[in-house]
């Protein structure tokens, strides 16, 4: 039986893993829209200095992300993301 999922605040050494799990989950939309939907195109290292992210690891690596941008007066949930493999 493997480990259960566990969910932490990213740090700056996750953007890369946090991109690959965002490339991941939402490639199969750029044929629908003709171009690569926006979390794709965003830069993770400034992502995690600027907002709330957070991911979820089982045995490792990222298997999923949330990304809330907050302000005094509202938080927006911005993104999640989870591997294909892990979705469902």
């Amino acid at each position: 039986m493997g480990s259960l999922p566990t969910i932490r605040k990213a740090e700056l050494p996750d953007a890369e893993s946090i991109k690959a799990c965002v490339v991941a989950a939402y490639q199969r939309y750029i044929l629908r829209m003709g171009q690569a939907p926006g979390p794709i195109l965003d830069d993770y290292s400034q992502v995690v200095i600027r907002h709330q992210v957070f991911v979820v690891e089982e045995s490792g690596p990222v298997i999923g992300v949330v990304v809330l941008v907050c302000n005094e007066e509202k938080m927006l949930l911005d993104n999640i993301a989870v591997q294909p493999n892990c979705q469902g």
